[in-house]
Order: structure tokens, then sequence, then C-alpha cells
């Protein structure tokens, strides 16, 4: 999720009077933060402060922790959640969205629809930028973590690009 889509979770947790969260892997001491880091750190400010811009904590979030290499990760993370945005529409619990939610029930549509090959190819851009202009290993490690979890999801969306080209056209066996 994002660091916007946590953040009113938050103000409808507190609306609603809710007093107790489950974070199902959340704020592990050792796990890695990749992709989700940023919703995290913006989870745990929302709490403290659920009038917080969500931006800001982003901005916060990725030059504290990329350094001197935060600008191409901003662009990294912004890509990723312009598309999660579009996906949380379809996929927002507690709000009623009718069937339109069926549309993103399957991991195929999930990875189809928010690691779309231009923005794949975008955050491979931003974060191959990152790295060259990584120097504190702190930063070279955070951006380890980052691209292994990036590559994960990045190969799993390949897979399921390539195999909807081929029910769209199938080769022939040869």
């Amino acid at each position: 999720r994002t660091p916007g889509y946590v953040v009113r979770q938050v103000r409808r947790f507190l609306a609603e009077g809710v007093r107790g969260i489950y974070l199902c892997d959340g704020y592990e001491p050792d796990a890695g933060y990749g992709l989700d880091g940023p919703a995290l750190y913006a989870f745990g400010k929302a709490l403290g402060d659920p009038g917080i811009d969500p931006e800001r904590v982003l901005d916060e979030y990725v030059d504290g922790l990329f350094g001197e290499a935060a600008a191409p990760m901003r662009k990294f993370y912004r890509a990723l959640f312009t598309r999660l945005d579009a996906y949380s529409l379809f996929d927002g619990p507690n709000e009623a969205v009718g069937a339109v939610g069926d549309s993103m029930k399957t991991h195929e549509d999930y990875f189809c629809h928010v690691f779309p090959p231009a923005t794949l190819g975008e955050m491979r851009v931003n974060l191959d930028r990152a790295r060259e202009r990584a120097r504190d290993e702190r930063v070279k490690a955070a951006l380890t973590m980052v691209e292994a979890e990036f590559e994960h999801v990045q190969r799993i969306a390949h897979v399921f690009h390539v195999y909807r080209a081929y029910r769209a056209r199938p080769t022939p066996v040869a």
C-alpha cells in the first residue's frame, strides 16, 4: 500500500475508536522493508500524528534512508505508488466498490495491473540511478534490500506479461 492509503486507514481507525491493530509481519526487527518501507513508516508516523501529510512523510523516509540517492528513489516509489493508488480503488477494505473489485482478485491481474512493463522500466531506471549515486554503505545496503524485493515482483510480473502475450497469440509447437 501507499503512505497515503495507510494514513487514511489510521484516520479511519481513530475515528471508529479502534483500540488494537494487528500487522501481519509488520515491524519485525530483522525484516527488510524494501517496497513496503514508506507505507510502514507512514503508518507509524500517522499513529503519532494522524494529521500528517503522506507526501512529506514519503520525502522524510526517502531522504533519511537513501541520502545522496534520494532523488531517483523518490521517483522509484512514486512510480510504484501511482499504480498502487489505482489498485486501491479496486481493493479498498470496508469500501463499497461493487463488482469492480472482482477484476483484481487474481495474482495475474494484480501483477499485470500494478507492474506493467512501462512502470517496471521506470522503476528499474531509477533504481539503477540510485545505485550510481550511492556512496554510503548504509545507503547501498538499503538499495540492495529494495532491489531484492523489486526483482522478485519484476520477475513474477514478467512471467504473467509473457503468458498473457502468449495467450493473445499462441506460438505453434515446432
